[in-house]
């Protein structure tokens, strides 16, 4: 947390520092840059280095910087002006991050929005936030389209398909098993207003946008959940987020690796405010990298733990729950694990 214009004696007397771990600062400086910053950083540094791992399949930064690149080119082409809304209807797959961060870039406001709602959830939120370009998993266009005529300020659409940054060989089993009876492959209607994620990458312009984006802009606009009434957009700016990323590095400043590359499973969905911080900007602002799982399952995660080895499994208390009574948890190597 940051604390302004306090004193040393104000700030040793506030009781909960002394249940800090050892060499945990009582307060942190949040530089004055914008969080997509941390990616261009970090991609400069160490542009090979494994930013997401995803079913098998690595991404550098410098391939994750680049599609943000494209897109943020490709969503300023299409007429996104600075503050308009890019709502993010994905589930854990390296499309999110590619659409936040190049959203982010572009000067965009992201909204983030859960894939399990109902139309009429989705119609709510979509039209409470003004969105004005969606991007959404193929197997949910359907839905869009459902929703679309009410939707008089949603003026682009661009669908990705899960199976476009798995490894070959998994993509060849998914098209073969998956992809049409799941949905995944749907007709696109021809009314320049629909788009395809890779070829609308592909045909971008591949320099940086001179968005002129400050930190008190706001980065993303995050629903409530709505437990005591109808959901509310919380207006968050780029310095709540990078103040909420670098709080995270400091809580965790005792085990996290010297150079910053720790590791992190990210189970939790990234349509969370909680994952967002924890699961995604924790390791881009630190130059770490995230094993991205689109669903939970007990052994999908037992698995990833012992055979990838990260460092960190950001969760809920139910999460752990369930795998602490796995009958077979003692079978997994676990050790890599530092915090959860």
């Amino acid at each position: 947390m940051v604390m302004r214009h306090e004193t040393s004696k104000a700030l040793s007397d506030r009781p909960w520092f002394q249940w800090y771990e050892p060499g945990v600062p009582h307060t942190i400086t949040v530089p004055d840059q914008p969080l997509h910053d941390f990616l261009t950083t970090n991609t400069a540094h160490d542009p090979a280095r494994q930013m997401i791992r995803f079913e098998g399949r690595a991404l550098s930064y410098q391939e994750v910087d680049d599609a943000a690149t494209r897109l943020a080119s490709a969503l300023l082409a299409l007429g996104l002006r600075q503050g308009d809304r890019v709502a993010l209807l994905l589930p854990n797959c390296p499309q999110f991050v590619i659409a936040y961060y190049g959203g982010l870039r572009a000067g965009a406001v992201v909204v983030p929005t859960s894939p399990l709602y109902v139309e009429s959830e989705l119609e709510h939120q979509l039209a409470d936030a003004e969105v004005r370009v969606l991007v959404c998993l193929s197997a949910l266009f359907s839905k869009v389209q459902a929703i679309r005529p009410g939707l008089p300020a949603l003026e682009q659409v661009i669908v990705t398909n899960i199976k476009e940054y798995l490894p070959a060989v998994k993509q060849a089993v998914f098209s073969l098993r998956e992809e049409r009876r799941g949905g995944h492959r749907p007709e696109l209607p021809q009314d320049q207003r629909t788009h395809w994620l890779q070829p609308l990458l592909g045909s971008a312009a591949t320099h940086h946008p001179r968005v002129p984006v400050t930190v008190n802009d706001v980065a993303v606009l995050q629903y409530t959940a709505g437990t005591t009434g109808i959901p509310k957009g919380v207006m968050l700016t780029h310095r709540n987020l990078v103040a909420s990323a670098l709080e995270a590095h400091a809580w965790c400043r005792n085990v996290s690796k010297p150079d910053g590359a720790d590791v992190v499973l990210g189970v939790i969905p990234l349509f969370h405010i909680y994952a967002q911080t924890t699961v995604m900007n924790f390791p881009i602002v630190g130059g770490g990298s995230m094993i991205l799982q689109p669903r939970f399952s007990v052994k999908a995660v037992l698995r990833a733990i012992a055979t990838e080895h990260p460092d960190f499994f950001p969760g809920v208390p139910a999460i752990y729950n369930v795998i602490s009574q796995a009958p077979n948890v003692g079978n997994y190597d676990l050790h890599s694990l530092k915090a959860c």
